[in-house]
C-alpha cells in the first residue's frame, strides 16, 4: 500500500499493529510494544498511521512534520489538538488533555481530515 499524505516525505517508522488501525488515525504504543489507536485525551500519541492495518501487520507511522489526521469535531487553525476515541483528534480542552500538535486547517465535523503540525512529546495539559 502507498502511504497517505506526507507532504515533506517525512521518514516514517515501521510499527506492528495490535488490533485494527485505520489510515490517518492517531496511534499509541501498548505494553507489548505494538501500536493501537488512541482512546482517550490523556494518552501519549506515538504517531499517525499512514496506512491501515490489523493485528500483526507492519504499518508506517509518522512522528514529526505535518500530517493529516481524522477529527471527531470542528477544529480551527492555531488550536492545540488532543487525542481521542477511535484514533481521532479534537481541540484540546480539559485539565488532563495532552496536546500533541497545532491545527493548520479547519474542519467542520466528525471524520473530516485536519492538517496538523506534530509536536509529539510535549504532552502538557493544553490549559496550563
Amino acid at each position: 500500500m502507498t502511504p497517505t499524505y506526507n507532504p515533506q516525505a517525512t521518514p516514517a517508522i515501521a510499527a506492528e499493529c495490535n488490533g485494527t488501525v485505520t489510515i490517518n488515525s492517531l496511534v499509541k504504543m501498548d505494553s507489548a510494544g505494538k501500536v493501537v489507536v488512541t482512546t482517550a485525551i490523556t494518552e501519549d500519541v506515538y504517531g499517525v498511521a499512514l496506512q491501515a492495518g490489523v493485528s500483526g501487520d507492519m504499518i508506517p507511522v509518522q512522528q514529526f512534520g505535518r500530517a493529516k489526521i481524522v477529527c471527531s469535531a470542528a477544529v480551527t487553525p492555531g488550536a492545540q489538538v488532543m487525542p481521542g476515541a477511535s484514533g481521532k483528534c479534537a481541540t484540546a480542552a480539559g485539565a488532563t488533555a495532552k496536546s500533541f500538535g497545532i491545527a493548520e486547517s479547519t474542519t467542520g465535523a466528525n471524520n473530516e481530515l485536519l492538517m496538523v503540525t506534530l509536536r509529539l512529546g510535549v504532552n502538557g495539559p493544553a490549559n496550563t
